[in-house]
This record gives C-alpha cells, sequence and structure tokens, in this order.
C-alpha cells in the first residue's frame, strides 16, 4: 500500500479536508465527506453510513486508495470485485463494507 493512500485514509477517518495529489478530502453541499479520485468519488461518510465505490475505474490506484479506506484487501481479477475476499457485484454504485458488501440507497447524500 502506497504512503499517500495511508494519509488519505487516516484524513478520512479524522474528517479532515485535504489534497493528495490526484485524490481530495471535501464535504459535499448535503453535508457528507466524500474521498475524489481524479474527481470521482470512491468513499463517503454520511450521518449513518460509511459507503464505497470504484466508480467502474478498477486501476491500481482505487485498489490501493480504497484498500487502504477500508482497511481490507481488495482485488481486480476476471471481471469481478473482490473486497476481503467477498465478492462486489456492482462496484460502480456505492456498497457498504461493514453490512456485507450490501447496495445502499442513499437519502440526500
Amino acid at each position: 500500500m502506497r504512503k499517500i493512500s495511508e494519509q488519505v485514509a487516516e484524513a478520512f477517518k479524522n474528517g479532515e479536508c485535504r489534497k493528495f495529489g490526484n485524490t481530495t478530502i471535501e464535504y459535499d453541499p448535503m453535508g457528507c465527506l466524500v474521498v475524489k479520485l481524479f474527481g470521482n468519488p470512491i468513499a463517503k461518510k454520511t450521518d449513518f453510513h460509511t459507503l464505497y465505490s470504484t466508480c467502474g475505474y478498477r486501476t491500481n490506484t482505487t485498489r490501493d486508495r480504497l484498500t487502504a479506506l477500508i482497511g481490507g484487501s481488495v482485488s481486480f481479477a476476471k471481471g469481478e470485485c473482490r473486497i476481503r475476499g467477498v465478492e462486489v457485484k456492482n462496484d460502480h454504485l456505492w456498497f457498504e463494507a461493514p453490512t456485507g458488501w450490501e447496495e445502499v440507497e442513499l437519502k440526500g447524500c
């Protein structure tokens, strides 16, 4: 895991707005803390959930950032996205790591 990914994860955990090269952490208009990689949101912290997404980009950088943010292994192979060995279907949508990777419909954020 790259040092920048560790820094991003720590800042996100602490609720800090920061910019790390191609990754930014900022609050959206609804008050949700969002991690954006190349302008695409890959993590979002709401009042009740922390949500993740590949935004359809299964790249090494996306994998590295998500691995740091989730705190578990993320892999892309054979057309599948796996988090800690569990396949995530529709990884381009928001999913919630702690609840078995189910998709979550957002209200507001």
